[in-house]
């Protein structure tokens, strides 16, 4: 029971001290998303096979479902996505994604070899920022973390039949 006492006491004297400091705390929260709970996240993902093994892969997050600010809130969500592809020496790549986006989605496309899917994922990041970039305050820091294990995925990634032959040789 002491023991109990003892750690309400100093949970309680930490968040006294940071109400006092003036700085703003906030929590970031990861999420696996697998097909069970990629819906319900509010994303699509869906892939296309193509020539030499690769898959071209499209995560998309529909913006009705996202978290998001009032509109005379001094803050705002900053997106951005982070691919990484293993191999069996490690990971071979990791790179940002551009996302492309309108008024109701925001798309992340990318290519990958089959054989790499294993261990490689995407992880989507949601994160709280302030609408005025040059305000001196620390970062926010809050935030979603949505991680794409392709490994989950790999029934749905690999369902896609192959790319059609053309009738007439590409140019290249």
């Amino acid at each position: 029971m002491k023991s109990i006492r003892y750690i309400l006491g100093v949970v309680s004297a930490v968040a006294v001290v940071a109400m006092l400091s003036g700085k703003a705390m906030a929590l970031k929260e990861e999420i696996e998303v697998t097909p069970k709970n990629v819906e319900a996240n509010g994303f699509t993902i869906s892939a296309e096979a193509r020539e030499n093994d690769m898959l071209r892969v499209r995560i998309v997050r529909d913006l009705a479902k996202a978290r998001s600010f009032p509109a005379e809130s001094p803050n705002e969500l900053y997106r951005n996505a982070e691919l990484r592809v293993y191999g069996e020496m490690g990971m071979l790549v990791r790179c940002g994604l551009e996302p492309a986006a309108d008024e109701k989605t925001v798309t992340y496309t990318f290519e990958f070899n089959k054989d790499q899917l294993g261990k490689s994922h995407v992880t989507v990041y949601e994160y709280d920022g302030y609408k005025d970039r040059t305000r001196q305050e620390l970062p926010i820091g809050g935030g979603t973390l949505f991680r794409f294990h392709f490994e989950d995925f790999a029934d749905l990634l690999m369902s896609d039949k192959p790319p059609e032959k053309e009738d007439k040789p590409s140019v290249r």
